[in-house]
Protein backbone atom coordinates (compact mmCIF):
# COMPACT_ATOMS: atom_id res chain seq x y z
CA UNK A 1 0.00 0.00 0.00
CA UNK A 2 1.21 3.47 -0.90
CA UNK A 3 1.53 6.31 0.99
CA UNK A 4 -1.22 8.13 -0.73
CA UNK A 5 -3.39 4.91 -0.30
CA UNK A 6 -2.94 5.09 3.52
CA UNK A 7 -5.91 6.82 4.97
CA UNK A 8 -5.97 8.54 8.61
CA UNK A 9 -8.59 7.82 11.03
CA UNK A 10 -11.56 9.59 10.83
CA UNK A 11 -12.15 12.29 12.78
CA UNK A 12 -15.54 12.59 14.91
CA UNK A 13 -15.79 16.57 15.17
CA UNK A 14 -18.50 16.85 17.52
CA UNK A 15 -16.44 13.86 19.88
CA UNK A 16 -13.59 16.30 19.67
CA UNK A 17 -15.21 19.22 20.50
CA UNK A 18 -17.23 17.77 23.55
CA UNK A 19 -13.70 16.34 25.05
CA UNK A 20 -12.40 19.99 24.17
CA UNK A 21 -15.39 21.18 26.10
CA UNK A 22 -15.09 18.19 29.33
CA UNK A 23 -11.29 19.48 29.70
CA UNK A 24 -12.62 23.51 29.91
CA UNK A 25 -15.31 22.20 32.54
CA UNK A 26 -13.33 19.76 34.37
CA UNK A 27 -10.95 22.89 34.49
CA UNK A 28 -13.35 25.31 36.07
CA UNK A 29 -13.05 27.63 33.18
CA UNK A 30 -15.35 29.51 30.65
CA UNK A 31 -15.39 29.43 27.42
CA UNK A 32 -14.24 33.15 28.00
CA UNK A 33 -11.40 31.86 30.24
CA UNK A 34 -10.52 28.96 28.01
CA UNK A 35 -10.50 30.78 24.50
CA UNK A 36 -7.73 34.03 26.52
CA UNK A 37 -6.04 30.80 27.63
CA UNK A 38 -5.89 29.30 23.80
CA UNK A 39 -5.44 33.39 22.57
CA UNK A 40 -8.70 32.82 20.19
CA UNK A 41 -11.56 34.89 20.12
CA UNK A 42 -14.24 33.73 22.16
CA UNK A 43 -16.28 33.46 18.90
CA UNK A 44 -14.15 31.00 17.22
CA UNK A 45 -13.61 29.18 20.57
CA UNK A 46 -17.02 28.79 20.68
CA UNK A 47 -17.46 27.50 17.50
CA UNK A 48 -14.74 24.68 18.01
CA UNK A 49 -16.47 23.63 20.98
CA UNK A 50 -19.84 23.21 19.60
CA UNK A 51 -18.24 21.17 16.69
CA UNK A 52 -19.04 24.07 13.86
CA UNK A 53 -15.82 24.89 13.30
CA UNK A 54 -12.66 22.28 12.60
CA UNK A 55 -9.87 22.53 15.19
CA UNK A 56 -6.98 24.24 13.88
CA UNK A 57 -3.52 23.43 14.89
CA UNK A 58 -3.08 26.59 17.05
CA UNK A 59 -5.77 25.05 19.48
CA UNK A 60 -4.09 21.68 19.21
CA UNK A 61 -0.48 23.14 20.55
CA UNK A 62 -1.90 25.37 22.66
CA UNK A 63 -3.99 22.52 24.80
CA UNK A 64 -0.40 20.58 24.64
CA UNK A 65 1.41 23.31 25.68
CA UNK A 66 -0.91 24.67 28.04
CA UNK A 67 -2.32 21.71 29.89
CA UNK A 68 -0.67 18.74 28.63
CA UNK A 69 -3.40 17.52 26.18
CA UNK A 70 -2.05 15.40 23.56
CA UNK A 71 -3.61 15.95 19.49
CA UNK A 72 -4.16 12.39 20.06
CA UNK A 73 -6.62 12.44 22.65
CA UNK A 74 -8.60 15.41 21.16
CA UNK A 75 -8.36 14.37 17.47
CA UNK A 76 -9.40 10.55 18.18
CA UNK A 77 -9.87 10.23 22.32
CA UNK A 78 -6.63 7.61 22.42
CA UNK A 79 -5.18 8.14 25.86
CA UNK A 80 -2.60 6.63 27.10
CA UNK A 81 -2.44 3.43 29.82
CA UNK A 82 -1.55 3.00 32.82
CA UNK A 83 1.95 1.30 32.18
CA UNK A 84 2.72 4.19 29.71
CA UNK A 85 1.79 7.17 32.30
CA UNK A 86 3.93 5.45 34.78
CA UNK A 87 6.63 4.95 32.62
CA UNK A 88 6.57 8.65 31.97
CA UNK A 89 6.40 9.41 35.98
CA UNK A 90 9.32 7.20 36.27
CA UNK A 91 11.52 8.80 33.38
CA UNK A 92 10.95 12.21 34.93
CA UNK A 93 13.83 14.84 37.09
CA UNK A 94 13.23 14.13 40.64
CA UNK A 95 11.72 17.72 40.71
CA UNK A 96 9.15 16.98 38.14
CA UNK A 97 8.24 14.36 40.18
CA UNK A 98 7.71 16.92 42.85
CA UNK A 99 5.31 18.72 41.00
CA UNK A 100 3.14 15.63 39.93
CA UNK A 101 2.74 14.98 43.53
CA UNK A 102 1.82 18.65 44.36
CA UNK A 103 -0.49 18.49 41.89
CA UNK A 104 -2.47 15.19 42.87
CA UNK A 105 -2.68 16.46 46.22
CA UNK A 106 -4.31 19.32 45.20
CA UNK A 107 -6.03 17.49 42.68
CA UNK A 108 -7.76 14.99 44.62
CA UNK A 109 -8.77 18.45 47.70
CA UNK A 110 -10.37 20.09 45.59
CA UNK A 111 -14.21 20.58 46.07
CA UNK A 112 -15.88 18.58 43.38
CA UNK A 113 -13.53 15.68 44.37
CA UNK A 114 -15.50 12.74 46.20
CA UNK A 115 -15.83 12.84 49.54
CA UNK A 116 -13.68 9.36 49.91
CA UNK A 117 -10.81 11.11 48.77
CA UNK A 118 -10.95 13.92 50.94
CA UNK A 119 -11.65 12.72 54.16
CA UNK A 120 -7.62 12.51 55.97
CA UNK A 121 -6.41 14.58 53.75
CA UNK A 122 -4.42 18.37 54.12
CA UNK A 123 -6.95 21.23 54.91
CA UNK A 124 -7.55 24.21 53.01
CA UNK A 125 -4.30 26.04 54.21
CA UNK A 126 -2.19 23.27 53.03
CA UNK A 127 -3.41 23.25 49.85
CA UNK A 128 -1.92 27.06 49.64
CA UNK A 129 1.48 25.58 50.61
CA UNK A 130 0.91 23.42 47.83
CA UNK A 131 -0.11 26.12 45.33
CA UNK A 132 2.68 27.75 46.90
CA UNK A 133 5.04 24.90 46.16
CA UNK A 134 4.34 24.36 42.72
CA UNK A 135 4.70 28.07 41.83
CA UNK A 136 8.22 27.88 43.37
CA UNK A 137 9.35 24.92 41.49
CA UNK A 138 8.07 26.40 38.38
CA UNK A 139 9.93 30.15 39.34
CA UNK A 140 13.36 28.01 40.10
CA UNK A 141 13.01 26.01 36.56
CA UNK A 142 13.47 29.56 35.04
Amino acid sequence: MSDKEKKLPLIDKKAAADRIKKLREDAHMTQEEMSNFLEKSLRSYQKVENGDNNISVSVLLGLKEKMGISADYILYGDKPDYATVWSSVQSCSEKDKMKILIQLVLYFTQKNTPQVFTQQLPSTESIGIGQMLLELLETEAK
